[in-house]
């Protein structure tokens, strides 16, 4: 394998997968998602040194743990420092309606 050959680790970070928004308001873990993803890349002989089910140190490793402890807070006010980022005020239907433009740009691509 390609990262076997450098001598790289390869680190699992499970990015919400296995969770699945039922409302606004209301989550639910769908049981059994993230052993399937981990026998699925095992079976393809994607072994991963450091993850979740294996910690060395890094974690968090699942998105809402990172969230939860503030780590994409942390990152984004130190942006804001040093001028690279800067506060959105704009409301809901705001950046919905920018979404939808992304979306449709998206669309009108030909490749």
């Amino acid at each position: 394998m390609f990262m076997e050959e450098r001598q790289k680790d390869i680190i699992s970070k499970l990015n919400q997968t296995g969770r699945i928004l039922v409302s606004e308001i209301q989550e639910r873990f769908l049981e059994g998602a993230v052993d399937i993803i981990y026998r699925t890349l095992e079976k393809t002989g994607l072994i991963h040194d450091e993850g979740p089910n294996k910690d060395k140190g890094f974690g968090p490793y699942v998105q809402s743990e990172r969230q939860r402890k503030g780590i994409y807070l942390e990152y984004a006010k130190k942006l804001i420092e040093k001028g690279e980022a800067y506060y959105c005020f704009c409301d809901k239907e705001r950046l919905g309606s920018l979404k939808e433009k992304e979306e449709e740009a998206d669309d009108d691509l030909d490749i």
